[in-house]
């Protein structure tokens, strides 16, 4: 006789989780319906980067800079800053494990708390016009700065520094070109210091003369930016944090009592 077929089951298969398939499907029409953000990231690198920073988009609230939040992660071993969903009203396993030991209420705990806290990051429309290394440069056209506070801090200080001579840096007629300088090589002993470039100089006449087209200067609407993962995925990133933390169980009130630090914690 032939063999019976084997069922799904038997093959190593199961149900679809049809509601997490129905979330999915979700997002994605979200993020189809306010478009992709897929522009190029500019990442400085060592020395000098010459940059335009551009105006506010039409669609943001009139700052040239677009504030995020970020979870400081890795995945698989390699640094992976994780988009915060409490921004788009939606749960946060690191939130949560924040708040989860900010309740225990020790000072062992409070401390710990910390590695879990999102940190602002800021989004700007540049234009990159020169760097020391090569590999970019203003035929690329707007690209998507990243940075943290201390440049956001920089940039607007000489843009709001009228009485200086400064003032109005992203103009786009009537600007002034930035250079970032990064110091530095590794996430622990990185820095970076902006300063203007005192001539200020018509970013389109810098366009015309290199004989780029004048639709390379369209800026990204960086309200739309969502490198979002999933719950599930950001519960992946939180595990693997906990690992290098040390952490795999629950704290115990014995373990803040005796003065435990962070790596003796057993989570």
């Amino acid at each position: 006789m032939p063999k019976e077929a084997p069922t799904a089951e038997d093959l190593g298969y199961t149900q679809n989780n049809e509601q997490l398939l129905k979330n999915e499907y979700a997002r994605d029409k979200r993020e189809a319906s306010s478009g992709a953000f897929g522009p190029k990231f500019f990442l400085p690198q060592g020395g000098n980067s010459m940059v335009r920073v551009l105006p506010a988009h039409a669609n943001s609230n009139g700052a040239f800079f677009h504030r995020i939040e970020e979870h400081a992660a890795h995945d698989n071993g390699h640094f992976s800053p994780a988009f915060c969903p409490r921004q788009v009203k939606e749960p946060c396993p690191f939130c949560e494990e924040k708040e989860r030991l900010q309740a225990e209420g020790s000072e062992t705990f409070l401390e710990l708390s910390r590695e879990f806290r999102a940190q602002q990051k800021f989004l700007f429309n540049v234009e990159v016009l020169s760097t020391e290394k090569g590999g970019t440069g203003i035929e690329d056209g707007v690209q998507v700065l990243k940075s943290g506070v201390k440049v956001k801090r920089q940039i607007l200080d000489l843009d709001q520094d009228h009485s200086g001579g400064w003032g109005d840096v992203t103009n786009i007629e009537n600007g002034h070109n930035l250079v970032i300088n990064r110091r530095g090589t590794t996430r622990n002993d990185t820095e970076y210091f902006v300063k203007g470039v005192p001539t200020r100089t018509s970013i389109l006449d810098q366009f015309k003369t290199a004989g780029i087209p004048f639709d390379k200067l369209a800026p990204h609407d960086l309200t739309s930016y969502s490198e979002r993962k999933t719950y599930e995925e950001l519960e992946g990133l939180l595990m693997e944090k906990k690992s290098t933390l040390n952490m795999q169980s629950a704290p115990t009130e014995k373990a803040s009592e005796s003065g435990a630090g962070t790596d003796d914690i057993p989570f």
